[in-house]
């Protein structure tokens, strides 16, 4: 998560969002999900024509065997072309790099990969277990249309209120949460109405991820119980032989594999600490710790089914309103995680922070260090090779600084997104969201938070840019990675889409190792191989994985693959134009939530149209 203390009030309020409430109703939707996901035939009348549900077992009756032919590759480190890919059994047992015999396997089922474009499944390496309510009660605090006039003197809309398309979404009956992992169960869960107008009924954000090709997300601080609910089906793909793991096989084709921080340790009293809120759970600022504190510490974290250790740390400059841990208890934590076998992310966007991060021994930092540092044009290069040397990773989750509204990366920018540069009037909203291979697997609330920006001017962009371009040319390992949580603009899902993008245009136009086409290719690695290697799930140079390998097409691991029907290597985009997500060689569900926007456009769009065109009646 993004520092609190410079954050817009849309963001640093989720943080100020009572725990009871959120726990409340995230556990409320996670009761109806734990009953058991017998498959359910559907009512053909409460379809939409033309469409048809697919259940789980539909699913994994089609097997997990299959042949891939003639298709160009990208394979974790390089592009191949005209590759065939052999899958057994939900791993990748054989790679050609043309057609050869011993990847002739006629008894498997083949699909024709050619002209298309075939990749490892994505990888969040900086997700949030929420639910699309959080925040709900301060979502449209200081929240006015921004109005100018034109040269008929009249006055029009040019940012649209989020108040005016919730209302709009609310008048129109638009917000009716189609189950929303695209499956009919038998368990009761049906599609239901969220309610009168304000009334959202819970649902895990985190269910979006594999409609948008991310097998699997490294999260970083969520409450522990609901969280442990979807990382149960992680890895459970094999045939079962009781009723629980059958369940538990359909639901791995519902969620992303997900590897959770749990709890995190951050100091009592911010206001975004709720997620360590239970003071059993906290660390005190004053610190350092005894080891023995700090390792029952790390002990309830393993308990608790913590994969990994996150710790929010920054210095706050002594504010009394803003505690933080002290250097040696930072460093005596990473030991005690160490100790216990866990990696340790560490939350941290200041240069001057960072070195007490790079003495700790940390593995990776969470955030781009130097990038709430307005004061500096961009980091040196003095300070980049510290980095490589030190934590050697990082997740600049530049999507999550730059979504200021005027500035040209702002997911929501229709007028002059940094698109426009390259081809007059594009923005991301027009040419991809506005897609059929985006708007109907987003729900009108998706629809609401793309609308979203944050006030302010927020950190320069292209400061962001040169910092993530210094970095990666200094040897520092980039992983991709979106702070996408609750009504932020970063949809889960879609957003690691526009991270790549901004990798991309980070290392195209600053960096002096990877331009053009080997930016897109740097940005490729950056959501899956790289983030595979840096957590341990791979086996390139003998090492053995924590878990199923994945993050490469290769012999060996795991088939979570993304098929593509252009290449990523033309425009780092085309990785949305998605034609098949598979998990473990299992074609994933891709239902739609919303077939009445296939064509790119439904009524949802148009009333956000009409609403950007109106006259305006408020003050400046």
């Amino acid at each position: 998560m993004r520092n609190a203390m410079s954050a817009s009030p849309v963001r640093s309020s989720r943080r100020r969002f009572v725990m009871s409430r959120v726990a409340i109703a995230i556990a409320t939707r996670a009761f109806a999900l734990v009953l058991p996901l017998t498959a359910l035939a559907a009512d053909p009348a409460a379809l939409p024509q033309g469409i048809a549900w697919r259940s789980s077992d539909a699913a994994l009756a089609m097997g997990n065997s299959l042949r891939i032919t003639d298709v160009t590759l990208f394979d974790g480190e390089r592009v191949v072309d005209r590759a065939t890919v052999v899958v057994r059994d939900g791993f990748v047992t054989q790679v050609c790099a043309a057609p050869q015999p011993q990847c002739a396997d006629g008894d498997l089922a083949e699909v024709s990969g050619a002209g298309k474009f075939l990749m490892p499944a994505l990888i969040d390496a900086e997700g949030h277990f929420s639910v699309p309510t959080d925040g709900l009660d301060r979502f449209f605090v200081r929240d006015k249309p921004v109005c100018t006039a034109g040269p008929d003197d009249v006055r029009r809309v040019v940012r649209v209120s989020r108040s005016a398309f919730w209302q709009a979404l609310a008048d129109r009956g638009l917000f009716t949460q189609i189950d929303t992992h695209g499956l009919r169960l038998a368990n009761g869960v049906q599609p239901q109405q969220l309610g009168v107008r304000y009334a959202i009924a819970p649902s895990a954000n985190y269910e979006k991820h594999l409609r948008f090709g991310v097998a699997t997300v490294l999260d970083m601080a969520a409450y522990p119980w609901p969280a442990n609910y979807v990382k149960r089906s992680r890895n459970r793909h094999r045939p079962a032989l009781d009723a629980e793991g059958n369940d538990l096989r359909r639901e791995f084709l519902v969620y992303a594999d997900f590897y959770g921080s749990g709890m995190w340790a951050i100091p009592p009293g911010l206001h975004f600490g709720y997620y360590g809120m239970d003071p059993v759970y906290n660390l005190a600022p004053e610190g350092p710790w005894d080891e023995a504190r700090l390792a029952a510490w790390v002990g309830r974290r393993v308990a608790d089914g913590s994969d990994h250790i996150k710790v929010f740390y920054e210095k706050w400059g002594g504010a009394p309103k803003a505690p933080s841990l002290s250097a040696p208890t930072l460093r005596s934590l990473v030991s005690a995680a160490h100790a216990r076998g866990l990696k340790v992310f560490v939350h941290n966007e200041s240069e001057d922070t960072f070195d007490d991060v790079a003495r700790s021994g940390a593995d990776v930092n969470i955030h781009q260090p130097g990038g709430s540092d307005a004061d500096r044009p961009a980091i040196g290069d003095a300070f980049a090779e510290r980095v490589a040397r030190s934590v050697r990773a990082v997740v600049p989750t530049m999507t999550a600084f730059a979504q200021a509204c005027a500035t040209p990366f702002a997911i929501n920018n229709r007028a002059t997104h940094a698109l426009s540069q390259r081809s007059p009037g594009a923005s991301f909203v027009r040419d991809h969201v506005e897609t059929a291979d985006v708007l109907p697997y987003l729900n009108a609330l998706d629809e609401l938070r793309l609308a979203g920006c944050y006030g302010g001017g927020g950190p320069d962009p292209e400061r962001l840019l040169r910092n993530t371009a210094r970095l990666f040319d200094h040897g520092t390992v980039l992983l991709a990675g979106t702070d996408a949580e609750a009504l932020e603009p970063m949809v889960e899902g879609l957003a690691l889409h526009y991270e790549m993008f901004m990798i991309r245009e980070a290392l195209d136009r600053h960096s002096a190792r990877a331009r053009g086409a080997s930016a897109n290719l740097e940005a490729l690695k950056a959501a899956s191989s790289n983030a595979a290697r840096v957590y341990g799930l791979h086996i390139e140079d003998g090492h053995t994985p924590r878990d199923d390998p994945r993050g490469f097409v290769k012999p060996g691991y795991r088939a979570d693959l993304l098929l593509l029907r252009e290449s990523p290597m033309k425009d780092i985009l085309n990785t949305l134009k998605i034609e098949r997500v598979y998990k473990a060689g299992y074609l994933a569900n891709r239902q739609m939530v919303r077939p009445e926007c296939a064509s790119g456009d439904c009524e949802s769009r148009r009333l956000f149209r009409e609403l950007e065109t109106a006259r305006c009646d408020v003050g400046p």
